[in-house]
């Protein structure tokens, strides 16, 4: 009878390995799959956003001095950055999933896709020649926030859409 007692006790100490096994392996391989969903999700909606983000900007631009437009923007991962040093407006994720790959530049409307050995950048870069984006050299983080697009008309001869948050 001791022997079966015994035999009970492996068996279960077993199974017990075998699962923690099965899902340590689960684990390994799942998590790196879901994070490059999560990561995709994100800069597909970066995309989508500064895409339509340009539309209102071009609108603006077109609606005459002192024209307003309110968006709103929300978001979970990654950040926005604006740079009126560099006349544009990017989102950043850092991520090595390679949803693109390494060293990639590519151009998709007005947009660039860019991605380095860390993050990858979705940018909205606007010409000189076409407008200067101003107002703002901030960092959005995930949350929500309110940006008003705004045209602040001509300065030495050069059109001036003004990115605000609130």
């Amino acid at each position: 009878m001791k022997n079966k007692g015994v035999s009970q006790l492996i068996s279960f100490v077993l199974y017990i390995a075998i699962a923690i096994l099965v899902l340590s392996i689960v684990v390994t391989v799942g998590f790196p799959y879901v994070e490059k969903i999560r990561d995709s999700v994100a800069i597909k909606q970066a995309q989508d956003f500064l895409g339509s983000l340009d539309n209102v900007i071009s609108q603006v631009a077109l609606a005459g001095e002192n024209s307003k437009v309110p968006v709103n923007l929300q978001f979970e991962r990654g950040k926005y950055v604006f740079s009126s040093e560099f006349n544009e407006l990017s989102y950043v994720i850092k991520t090595k999933s390679g949803v693109i790959s390494n060293g990639v530049f590519k151009k998709i409307g007005p947009l660039i896709l860019h991605a380095d050995e860390n993050a990858t950048y979705v940018i909205l870069k606007y010409n000189q020649s076409d407008l200067i984006l101003n107002g703002f050299n901030k960092t959005l983080f995930p949350g929500i926030h309110n940006l008003i697009i705004k045209n602040a008309g001509l300065i030495n001869n050069e059109l001036v859409v003004e990115v605000n948050s609130s």
